[in-house]
């Protein structure tokens, strides 16, 4: 059953404001995005730890993951750009039974999974070693492609995430430059077939 519960990150958020915006990079997020029709989109996720950075030991937890992260308004300034950040997903689900869904506010803002056994309360997820995969999907009537979907991992046991970028991996949605060079290209083929019939002789038959 998906557990819906606001959680308002205060204490958290505060201390997260004094950090700077690039964090050690100890997870990979990856997601596939395609459309499903009616304007909504079928996300799927793999957060992996990847502990390129050595700053992960056994025992490290993660603590309420928020995919699609959005700044709180006035409060994380260029920490994420104009126009990232889901800002709902349903249909959630996860073959990791600890996993649900909730949301944040405050200084961070966005769908969240908060992982435990009530939704709030610790502990997080344990990776059982380098290479462990947590995995999700949902929708969402907001499109993230390339470079717009950001996640945040909020911990009281080890390294963590701020706003990192995560890597889209596959679309079946073009992206806005594929979507110009296809039109441009329709325009240069169909300029080309007018040409070729406009210059075509015109054949008379003499009866």
């Amino acid at each position: 059953m998906i557990r819906s519960l606001a959680i308002t990150l205060g204490a958290v958020g505060l201390s997260l404001a004094a950090a700077p915006a690039a964090e050690a990079k100890v997870l990979d997020l990856d997601y596939t995005v395609s459309p499903i029709g009616g304007g909504i989109y079928q996300y799927d996720f793999w957060l992996k730890l990847t502990n390129a950075d050595g700053t992960w030991t056994p025992g490290n937890q993660f603590d309420w993951i928020i995919f699609g992260d959005r700044s709180g308004a006035g409060q994380a300034s260029g920490l994420c750009p104009s126009g990232c950040g889901a800002t709902s997903f349903t249909n959630f689900s996860s073959p990791d039974p600890n996993a649900a869904l909730t949301s944040s506010s405050g200084f961070h803002q966005g769908p969240t999974i908060a992982y435990g056994a009530n939704s709030v309360l610790l502990p997080g997820w344990q990776p059982a070693g380098v290479g462990s995969v947590l995995r999700w999907s949902g929708r969402s009537p907001i499109m993230l492609g390339k470079g717009q979907l950001y996640f945040t991992t909020l911990i009281t046991n080890g390294p963590r995430a701020t706003f990192q970028l995560a890597n889209l991996t596959g679309s079946a949605v073009p992206e806005p430059a594929t979507w110009v060079m296809m039109i441009l290209g329709v325009g240069v083929v169909g300029g080309a077939l007018r040409r070729r019939r406009q210059q075509q002789p015109k054949v008379t038959f003499a009866f």
